[in-house]
């Protein structure tokens, strides 16, 4: 529900929060799945996309979910 309508700095606090303390892989994927969703749909400043990216994703998918943010940040302007 934050995701939808919250801020996006509420949104990536309380992901975090849930993703530390979270130890089900399901959970911490269905966390994944959500700020990818964040990330790729939304306008969002760099630094708090490097900051989700960094916390939340792999170091491996990090680059991947970062490219597609940009992307599509690039097609919008």
């Amino acid at each position: 529900m934050e995701e939808n309508g919250g801020t996006t700095e509420n949104f990536v606090d309380k992901a975090i929060k849930l993703k530390e303390k979270e130890d089900d892989l399901f959970i911490t994927n269905i966390i994944r799945l959500i700020a990818n969703k964040h990330l790729v749909t939304r306008t969002i400043d760099f630094r708090i996309k490097d900051r989700i990216a960094d916390k939340i994703f792999s170091t491996s998918s990090k680059k991947q979910v970062l490219t597609a943010s940009y992307k599509r940040g690039k097609k919008k302007e």
